[in-house]
């Protein structure tokens, strides 16, 4: 589990599922201008506790008002340090594409830089 600024949405919580040693799933929950919005992202690992990781994922933006709003399409490739039962940092390129659902809604392209800080069980 680990908190994550300006990358699958602009800050998020999230949980990681090892699904081998070199892949990985998240899901996450972050908010958005008036709801919520999950995510679901993979991640390419390389190394044991120090690793390049590499993935992509979409999110779904669900507002009070319209519902399905839109959706976010985004990446990662960037540098995690993950000790097992331990601390987990992640810093990265984190770019996102909003492509919104609703006439009032716009088109987005933006470039982040992620950092995430967590704890693993």
């Amino acid at each position: 589990m680990y908190l994550e600024l300006l990358g699958k949405g602009f800050y998020s919580i999230n949980v990681d599922f090892r699904k081998t040693k070199f892949w990985a799933w998240s899901v996450g929950m972050s908010v958005a201008e008036d709801g919520l919005s999950p995510s679901l992202m993979y991640y390419h690992f390389g190394g044991e506790r120090r690793r390049f990781e590499m993935g992509g994922g979409l999110s779904a933006v669900f507002t009070q008002t319209d519902g399905l709003a839109g959706m976010g399409i985004h990446g990662v490739a960037g540098y995690r340090s993950q000790i097992k039962k331990g601390l987990i940092f992640r810093i990265g390129f984190t770019p996102f594409l909003g492509i919104p659902f609703t006439e009032t809604g716009r088109t987005m392209l933006v470039p982040l830089i992620g950092i995430s800080l967590g704890y693993s069980f």
